[in-house]
């Protein structure tokens, strides 16, 4: 028996399917073995594979070591694009040949209920088909069909559920505010799990019911809104494949709701998940098109886009690019305090309908957010005295229910002085920042107090720095194992 523990398939006829998608991605047999090998360490496992083993596969066997999910998902990788166990001829018994939430794109009421219910399930559940990677090129088709499609007529539900009323809707979105609450608070890893159980039990129930078409884009607002932040949730849980997931069922679930701006954040966010280099081009494309779907209402989520491609550029080390990028955030984030500033008068002279309140659910553009973009921007663009003096403006504007994004802000500016020489300073930041991430559950803050430790580290100095250093990987290495 090999290392792999293959057995033969029910025929032993080549497996033409496999051959066609490695010769497409252009892998050789050695070099597909090493890549699934690459792909199982990402996820801490060991694939006992080689090119003997891929070469086996092709004439027909099947292997009990690697799971053909591992196997379609390092081809995914490779192609850009989604595919299946089945799609490689090794179709996996008792899942759905077709993979949750892929590029097709999801519209109507009943598929976008049924989806979100797969995907709370098998998030509870724990499943590995819901957790692997999806690669940035299989986005460009959904965001593609968002860009140019005519808006939707407001659904209307006929489901045996219970009706569906403005104050549901109402109650469900009080909700999902205070699970946002504990998150900033708290880290997303410890709003993961209670959020995906009530959007389950909850907007579950609520998807399947009757409601009249007022009620129906409010409800798959709200719904819109709630896969968003799991998808949140899902990352700082160190989930990304996951979180991506929930972006775009997100974005499905605006576009039906009709609200563009939405659909924009849902796209700036799926782009802003891919932090690589080389994802950088294609995350540009994505922000292109919430740029271009949501040109026509300058406000939250054009200002995030242009933020977002700020980052993306500055990340290429395109750093005009990045500055016109910034330009163009900060305008559009001034048209909507305009904006905001007249729909205040507005208040004060119209009597509030009760039942029009759940389809006016606003998406504000947080001013943090930009200044964030900015610090984030000049770090990677080298400029450290203007990162450090935009780190200590952003950062006294963050209370107690943003411990999170305080712990992040600190770490930049503590990175920011050690590039500048002000190792005191750089320490000072550090400490406070360790000191507010006790109890915070969240893999990116932890993934940026690691960063800091290894600048630390770098400066090849004791006392301080080597001390705070220390502090910062016990507290790593003393963390759970991830789920």
């Amino acid at each position: 028996m090999t290392s792999d523990e293959e057995r033969p398939a029910v025929t032993r006829a080549p497996n033409r399917q496999l051959s066609a998608l490695i010769e497409q991605a252009g892998l050789s047999n050695k070099q597909l073995a090493r890549a699934i090998r690459e792909t199982a360490a990402r996820y801490g496992s060991d694939a006992r594979c080689t090119h003997t083993s891929v070469q086996r596969w092709r004439e027909g066997r099947r292997s009990r070591a690697v799971p053909p999910a591992l196997i379609a998902e390092t081809l995914s990788l490779a192609l850009g694009r989604v595919v299946t166990p089945a799609e490689i001829g090794m179709p996996v018994d008792g899942e759905p040949s077709r993979p949750l939430l892929d590029t097709g794109f999801i519209d109507g009421p009943e598929e976008l209920a049924a989806a979100a219910r797969r995907l709370w399930e098998g998030d509870l559940g724990q499943e590995n088909a819901i957790r692997a990677d999806l690669p940035i090129g299989a986005l460009s088709g959904p965001a593609l069909h968002w860009l140019l499609a005519e808006e939707l007529p407001a659904a209307i539900g006929l489901g045996p559920g219970p009706g569906v009323t403005a104050a549901d809707v109402h109650r469900l979105r009080a909700t999902l505010q205070a699970f946002e609450l504990i998150a900033g608070r708290h880290g997303g890893a410890a709003a993961h799990r209670p959020v995906v159980q009530y959007l389950l039990s909850d907007l579950g129930r609520l998807l399947t019911g009757s409601y009249p078409a007022e009620v129906g884009r409010a409800l798959f607002r709200a719904a819109a809104e709630g896969a968003l932040h799991a998808g949140s949730c899902a990352q700082e849980s160190g989930l990304p494949g996951l979180g991506r997931r929930y972006r775009l069922l997100g974005l499905f679930l605006a576009h039906r709701a009709g609200d563009r701006m939405l659909g924009g954040r849902a796209l700036v966010a799926l782009a802003a998940s891919y932090t690589a280099p080389a994802d950088q081009p294609a995350a540009l494309d994505l922000l292109r098109a919430a740029v271009l779907g949501t040109r026509h209402q300058p406000g939250p989520a054009l200002a995030a886009a242009h933020a977002a491609e700020a980052r993306a550029y500055a990340t290429l080390r395109d750093a005009a690019a990045a500055d016109r990028a910034l330009a163009l955030a900060r305008a559009a984030a001034a048209a909507e305090a305009v904006t905001e500033a007249e729909a205040e008068v507005m208040a004060t002279t119209t009597e509030p309908d009760p039942a029009d309140e759940p389809a006016a659910a606003p998406h504000p553009f947080d001013p943090r957010e930009l200044a964030e973009a900015e610090i984030r921007c000049r770090l990677a663009l080298g400029e450290h005295e203007a990162a450090r003096r935009a780190a200590e403006l952003a950062l006294p504007d963050y209370g107690p229910d943003d411990t999170v994004r305080s712990v992040l802000v600190g770490c930049l500016l503590a990175t920011a002085r050690i590039r500048g020489g002000l190792l005191d300073g750089a320490c000072a930041a550090g400490e406070q920042a360790l000191r507010q991430a006790a109890g915070v559950q969240s893999a990116e803050v932890e993934a940026q107090l690691g960063r800091l430790a290894a600048e630390l580290e770098a400066q090849r100095e004791g006392g301080r720095a080597a001390a705070l250093a220390a502090l910062i990987r016990a507290r790593r290495q003393a963390l759970p194992a991830a789920a």
